[in-house]
């Protein structure tokens, strides 16, 4: 049996890399070896038969012998961190305070420190990279679907009801972009494209993605929200009418429409490399086909009245129902309604003042009465000529005037 006498335990204890004191009942210091020197700059001569208060005054003194005085008390075992230093680069260690055991008997308080410093930035570099990775997530994912990736490492796909899709593309994009450099190019793009996202997110909606110069966005999902409609209308006016003002004072005119139809979509993950939550179905389609007989009407808005009729706050903007509509592979009618809330003062006072006589025309054109509509169309045209939608029942109605009559006829248009 090999013992350790007191000389050979000291080297053993000055040859750790690890802080270690020893102190008795009264705290005064029994032993501190060399790493705790440099660790704290004071010598062992200096120390050893000190108190904490006499070596640091009283406050000091106090907070360190009273952690000591605990795992004396209680014959306990505390574990904790101190950082050495008041700096970010300064040193930390982990501390762990042991009772000093003869048998049974407490004779004094042992204290370890293990340098931690290195595990403590590996751990922040981690946590950093970490909240990186998490927000890169949360920038092209919902944020329902980005924290089930996170959390479980899938997601499942769903079927959301009562969403609203909003589809908007660039008017005249290749014909401008052809002019441009590529590198203005995309300057513009992700400016236009940052303050639509601005729009998105202020309006509880989510973007799903842009394809070239498209823009897709949704509200109603991943959460079901009773004001989806509501929130995607308003989102798509401060699209349109931010991207005015911004053509206000840029040399590009950029200017966009938008058509938006609410139904039923399936959501979920496409990939496995590269994340992209996309959604599908007809809803999708449709509001695609909206924004393109936006150029019908010469409209900046145009909704269906899947939408229409689930907004809670109608009045809150300018609406006007402009058409019947049966989209081409869909066999249901569907009521037309264009949104001028970006419209110039003028344009919308006009477009009031007429609609009136516009809803009695329409009326008439239904029934299959197009002289009494053509009075009513050209009446209206006169006091606002560049509203295209009396051109368009204009053209209708001409055209239903040469043509035999048609007993099935209900009044609604193709797009």
């Amino acid at each position: 049996m090999y013992s350790i006498d007191q000389k050979m335990l000291t080297s053993i204890l000055n040859s750790i890399k690890a802080t270690v004191y020893a102190k008795d009942l009264t705290g005064r210091f029994l032993f501190v070896n060399t790493e705790w020197e440099e660790a704290t700059g004071l010598k062992s001569k200096a120390v050893v038969g000190k108190t904490d208060y006499e070596l640091l005054g009283y406050e000091l003194g106090e907070y360190y012998w009273s952690r000591d005085r605990e795992v004396i008390e209680k014959c306990l075992i505390l574990e904790s961190e101190e950082s050495l230093g008041e700096l970010e680069d300064d040193k930390t260690l982990l501390s762990i305070k042991v009772p000093i055991l003869e048998g049974d008997e407490v004779i004094g308080v042992c204290g370890i420190g293990t340098d931690i410093t290195r595990i403590k930035q590996l751990q922040k570099n981690l946590a950093c990279e970490r909240d990186k990775s998490e927000q890169l997530l949360l920038n092209v994912l919902p944020t329902s679907v980005a924290y089930e990736l996170m959390s479980t490492g899938t997601t499942h796909s769903e079927c959301f009801d009562n969403v609203g899709v909003l589809f908007s593309d660039i008017n005249d994009f290749t014909r401008i972009s052809s002019t441009l450099k590529p590198e203005r190019l995309i300057e513009e793009l992700n400016d236009i494209f940052t303050g639509f996202d601005k729009a998105i997110e202020e309006n509880n909606c989510e973007r799903i993605k842009t394809i070239g110069d498209a823009y897709m966005a949704v509200s109603g999902l991943p959460v079901p929200n009773d004001f989806f409609a509501d929130q995607i209308v308003n989102s798509a006016t401060q699209l349109i009418c931010s991207l005015k003002k911004r053509a206000e004072k840029e040399s590009l005119k950029w200017t966009t429409t938008i058509g938006i139809h609410g139904g039923d979509v399936v959501g979920g993950i496409v990939g496995t490399k590269k994340y992209i939550y996309d959604i599908f179905g007809s809803t999708v389609n449709m509001a695609a086909r909206l924004q393109s007989a936006t150029k019908i009407y010469d409209a900046d808005i145009l909704i269906s009245d899947s939408i229409y009729n689930q907004m809670k706050y109608p009045e809150q903007h300018s609406i006007r129902q402009i058409d019947i509509v049966r989209v081409k592979g869909d066999g249901d009618a569907i009521k037309l309604y264009e949104v001028f809330d970006c419209d110039s003062d003028d344009v919308k006072t006009k477009k009031i003042m007429t609609l009136e006589s516009l809803n009695k025309a329409r009326q008439h054109y239904i029934n299959g009465e197009f002289q009494e509509a053509m009075v009513l169309l050209k009446a209206c045209k006169k006091i606002n000529k560049e509203d295209k939608i009396f051109s368009v029942y204009i053209k209708r109605c001409n055209t239903m005037m040469r043509l035999p009559a048609n007993q099935n006829w209900q009044g609604i248009s193709g797009i």
